[in-house]
């Protein structure tokens, strides 16, 4: 899955703890880096050549906004951190084999969030544009041969004939 592989690319860019956002479960402990994938909509469907048994893949470009948010002591730089990481070039090839591509990065924002209406702890939020492409394959069938009949007219007269196309394959 998608999300999964954009985890680990982002885990791969840090030395933090790197968990889903909006999961039920214990809490991590301090600091740690939350990821929410919200995907936009995609590029139009593309269509490869159809191969020689009647099976096509079609694939469509998609453009991700993730949402990385990190919580306690040194989140802001965590994050500014995580940022420039994300665009050198180990995490790019990283990124190239995952299918990934991250084309933005936004400013890191430091807002704290207030936890038992009475203390506040260190947040720092990041959002970033990743491209990634999906892709399929159909079995479309493939027509052989095309059998025909043309008839011309040529000043009152009518010719007519046959024909056959067959694909070179």
């Amino acid at each position: 899955m998608i999300e999964d592989e954009i985890r680990a690319l982002i885990a791969k860019a840090t030395t933090l703890q790197v968990i889903f956002a909006n999961q039920n479960g214990p809490r991590p402990k301090l600091p740690y880096i939350t990821v929410r994938v919200d995907t936009a909509p995609r590029a139009p469907l593309l269509e490869a050549d159809l191969s020689d048994d009647g099976n096509q893949t079609y694939a469509a470009h998609r453009d991700a906004t993730v949402e990385l948010q990190c919580f306690g002591d040194g989140s802001f730089d965590a994050l500014d951190d995580l940022s420039q990481r994300l665009k050198g070039p180990y995490m790019v090839a990283a990124g190239y084999a995952a299918n990934i591509a991250v084309y933005a990065t936004d400013s890191v924002q430091n807002i704290p969030v207030l936890r038992d209406g009475a203390k506040y702890e260190p947040r720092a939020v990041l959002d970033i544009g990743i491209r990634y492409t999906k892709q399929h394959d159909e079995e479309v069938g493939l027509i052989k041969t095309v059998q025909g009949e043309m008839t011309l007219q040529d000043h009152g007269t009518d010719l007519v004939d046959t024909f056959d196309a067959t694909s070179a394959t």
